[in-house]
Order: structure tokens, then sequence, then C-alpha cells
């Protein structure tokens, strides 16, 4: 039996690393795995498809990510800001679909809630430094 300095509770951030690690590796292998020549040997608009789908596994894996750090195991719904008005403080409607978590909200009316605005496109921009597709015909030198 562990003792209670032994078992120590992943927080959110722990979770996120392990799980972003996982995916990533996966989207990368998972599309290893589906060519059938090597990388150098493929014409490029195939390679461009392999980076795309790459891209797109990458951008999922790090958009769960940042909403699992954000939530930080708390209760988390998705809602729509219907409106915000700045009368006597601020006040703002969402409209969100019918789930546990909608119940969970209204148990807490009158009470207080914490608002996370979470925005994951702001990680998954794509640099300059991201894979590029090699051309079919190598440069000509000069």
């Amino acid at each position: 039996m562990k003792t209670e300095n032994e078992v120590k509770e992943k927080t959110a951030k722990d979770l996120a690393r392990e799980f972003l690690m996982g995916e990533l590796m996966s989207a990368a292998t998972r599309q290893l795995r589906s060519i059938d020549k090597p990388w150098l040997r493929l014409p490029e608009d195939k390679q461009k498809k392999v980076l795309a789908e790459v891209q797109d596994d990458i951008q999922k894996a790090v958009r769960q990510a940042v909403e699992v750090i954000a939530s930080d195991d708390r209760t988390v719904f998705r809602a729509s800001v219907e409106s915000v008005t700045f009368k006597d403080g601020v006040k703002a409607v969402l409209t969100m679909g019918n789930t546990i978590a909608s119940h969970e909200l209204a148990d807490t009316a009158g009470g207080g809630v914490f608002v996370v605005i979470e925005n994951p496109a702001r990680y998954t921009q794509v640099g300059d430094n991201a894979p590029k597709a090699e051309p079919n015909q190598p440069e000509l030198a000069k």
C-alpha cells in the first residue's frame, strides 16, 4: 500500500503533457505508416498531403491539451456568447446545450463561477519553421 507521500495526484498540466506527447507521436507515426514509399521518393503533392494531415492531427491534439489545462479538472461546458452588456458591471448571456454541466450551472445560480476564455488556435499557428514538401525537381545549380 502506498503512503500519502508516494501517491502524487497528477495535475492538469501533467495529464496534458502526457496526453499531448502521446497524441503528437501518434500523429507522426500514423502518417509515416500510411505512406508506401520513403519520404524522398514521394511526389511533392503527396508530401504536402501527408504534412497537412500531420498538421490537422497535431492541431486536434493541442486543442484537446489546452482544454485539459484550462479546465484543470473542473466542470466545463461549451457556450456561445449571445450578448454582453456593460451597465452596473458586466452582464453576459451564454447559450449552451442541455448537459449535466448545464444542470450544475443551474445549481450555482446566485453563486460564483470561474469563466475561462480559451483559444487553442493561438497554440496551433504554423510558423516559418514548419516542414515543407520537397519539390519533385531539384533546383538547377547556378
